[in-house]
């Protein structure tokens, strides 16, 4: 998707489109910043369309100072580390949506802006039917580390449930995970609740059994950032620029709501135990600039509870 200013450029959006695609628009025309994300998986994930959506409006908002742009999805689907590999060069993508993953990040760019407000910090799980009382007696994050819990190599909560000692499944990819639930290769898979209802919409015709449990919600604290190509510093400063513009007005809120509004009203939390636990993932700095920008429900979190 091409967007310009028309009191900036002469150009229509086709020719300046097409002559960014060949590379040859000349230097001295115009400056474009051109937006490569991963392609979704399959039509039925739906994980990273708020954030996709955030990102064109950050785009958007902020063409009065930066100019056009060109937003896209890349020609490949990408696993997590796979995006962090190539982002180096940013040719194949050159932004990208994570938690901050130790170690995994290289050069990557993080622009400095929670953009889900925190929400992935929420986590239900998915058991299966015949399960849906398994966590009925859990009181302790101690009296959850006896069960199986499926997860992603891939992921930054992975380290985070390792390090605190749970018993952890790993899959090779996300799709495979709900593979294994069904197989009952492991008893819990966690989600954030930004993920969980809409993935329980989307599985439940392939695995009828599954369900959500109603007795645990897990919190740690897991911001999820645009992280951009050390190659495009001029584009993450205009994403920060433009989220920041988005906070302020509204609009993201806005999005937001759209996006999320229901969730946590529909996870009744005040009915269930909220155990917490520590992600070593995050530093307390990253969570004490974050504050202002989370969710009201994450004001009791702590990095080392």
């Amino acid at each position: 998707m091409l967007v310009t200013s028309k009191k900036r450029n002469p150009l229509s959006p086709l020719v300046i489109s097409l002559l960014a695609m060949l590379g040859l628009l000349p230097q001295c025309s115009i400056a474009i910043d051109i937006a490569v994300a991963n392609r979704p998986h399959t039509h039925n994930d739906k994980r990273f369309d708020y954030s996709y959506r955030l990102l064109e409006l950050a785009l958007n908002v902020t063409q009065e100072s930066y100019g056009p742009y060109l937003l896209k999805r890349s020609d490949l689907t990408m696993f997590r580390d796979r995006q962090f590999k190539e982002i180096k060069e940013g040719r194949l993508l050159n932004v990208m949506v994570s938690p901050p993953k130790p170690g995994g990040t290289g050069k990557a760019l993080r622009v400095k802006f929670p953009i889900q407000k925190g929400i992935g910090s929420i986590r239900l799980f998915f058991v299966l039917e015949d399960n849906v009382d398994l966590l009925s007696k859990v009181e302790t994050i101690e009296d959850l580390r006896q069960f199986t819990i499926g997860a992603n190599d891939q992921w930054s909560t992975t380290v985070a449930l390792r390090n605190d000692k749970f018993n952890v499944v790993a899959g090779e990819s996300y799709l495979y995970l709900f593979q294994m639930l069904q197989a009952r290769r492991f008893q819990l898979f966690p989600r954030g609740l930004n993920e969980i209802y809409t993935e329980h919409k989307n599985f439940k015709n392939n695995i009828p059994n599954l369900t959500i449990d109603e007795h645990i919600a897990i919190v740690s604290y897991l911001p999820s950032y645009f992280y951009v190509s050390p190659t495009a510093p001029r584009l993450a400063e205009r994403l920060e620029t433009g989220l920041k513009i988005l906070f302020e007005n509204g609009a993201l809120d806005a999005i937001f709501n759209e996006f999320y509004g229901g969730v946590i009203k529909k996870a009744q939390l005040d009915k269930r135990r909220v155990l917490y636990m520590t992600n070593t993932s995050i530093g307390p700095e990253m969570l004490a600039f974050d504050r202002r920008f989370i969710l009201k429900e994450l004001n009791e979190i702590q990095t080392n509870p």
